[in-house]
């Protein structure tokens, strides 16, 4: 009755509960010493597991930071920008959240016809990748992070995007991007058009660097 779909029966249920939707975020992810992270600094409605993607996502931006500040190889600055990249992307998932109908409660009325829309746009080959990444939440990312460097103009991926997982050759064998992103050493990404002089003189500057 109150999910609007008679034809379901729920049998044998151990717990049963209806939570109030709403939006809380925290006034502040960091008080000197003290972080907050994940599902710690945000409450709001579970429908999707978005909350639990963005705690998720949150957490993981926090530890890279803690671990690099702990090793020496930044700066304790690098943590206030934890606060405001996670406050700029729980304030983008809610606007989005408030225009995502298909994750509103709704009538009777309302959801056969949302179903209906859902099924035809999972069947169309186009529309589908297009859907599953809107509800993974992997598209978010730290654009307007002060780590991120402008790019005005520019197409596609930009500077504080989540990179997408592609095949690469790296020492002279194929694999694929996300097993070389490792938190155990730097990657650098050159495109093929490179030539082999600029291509050395690329290796010859990063082996200098340190790490």
């Amino acid at each position: 009755r109150i999910a609007g779909t008679p034809e379901l029966r729920l049998t044998d249920h151990t717990w049963l509960n209806r939570a109030r939707f709403q939006e809380r975020f925290a006034a502040r992810l960091r008080d000197g010493r003290v972080l907050l992270a994940g599902d710690a600094a945000h409450v709001w409605a579970s429908i999707g597991g978005h909350g639990m993607n963005v705690g998720l996502r949150g957490a993981h931006n926090l530890a890279w930071k803690l671990a690099a500040v702990h090793r020496g190889e930044a700066s304790p600055a690098l943590l206030d920008t934890y606060e405001a990249e996670e406050r700029a992307g729980v304030k983008a998932f809610l606007r989005l959240m408030k225009l995502n109908f298909l994750e509103h409660p709704t009538t009777r009325l309302g959801f056969l016809p949302r179903e209906m829309l859902l099924r035809a746009g999972l069947a169309t080959p186009r529309l589908a990748p297009l859907i599953e990444r809107a509800v993974s939440d992997l598209d978010a990312g730290h654009r307007r992070s002060s780590l991120s460097r402008a790019a005005k103009g520019v197409r596609g991926l930009r500077p504080g995007d989540r990179a997408p997982d592609a095949p690469v050759v790296a020492e002279g064998r194929e694999t694929t991007l996300h097993c070389l992103l490792a938190y155990t050493r730097w990657t650098l990404l050159v495109p093929d058009s490179v030539g082999a002089e600029e291509l050395e003189r690329l290796r010859e500057t990063v082996a200098r660097a340190a790490g």
